[in-house]
């Protein structure tokens, strides 16, 4: 994996960057903002594996309302959701495999709160047929 650094580089686009609270440092790429060097990374990986097809509709931030017994608990934000090649068995049992693209949901982090732990937990228990991942 190409570093930060490189694929600024290879860009021409310097990145502006701060630290926050969990020792991460907040980066600004282009007018968008991440919350970590790691995500920002991972989204430029991400884009490129984009651009040669191997992925497809890339997007950030997607949020999921977290309901249970019709009563929204909370609201999920992931880092990325994007469609993947390949085939995928759900956890709703051995006749759900998922061949052709399927939808795949990734978080990057490097700490890993016990309030994300929860929230990432509850989204995979409510979203079975979604590839929940971290990274």
């Amino acid at each position: 994996m190409k570093s930060l650094q490189q694929l600024s580089r290879r860009l021409g686009i310097p990145i502006a960057a701060k630290r926050s609270k969990y020792g991460n440092t907040k980066c600004e790429w282009r007018g968008q903002k991440f919350d970590s060097k790691r995500e920002l990374e991972r989204y430029l990986v991400l884009r490129d594996m984009e651009k040669k097809d191997e992925i497809r509709n890339l997007v950030r931030q997607p949020e999921f309302k977290l309901i249970v017994n019709g009563e929204l608990i909370c609201k999920y934000r992931s880092d990325f959701a994007y469609d993947e090649p390949g085939e995928f068995l759900s956890e709703k049992g051995l006749g759900s495999a998922l061949r052709g693209w399927h939808r795949v949901i990734e978080d990057s982090k490097g700490f890993q709160t016990k309030d994300w732990a929860i929230k990432f937990k509850l989204a995979k228990a409510l979203f079975r047929d979604l590839d929940w991942r971290t990274s």
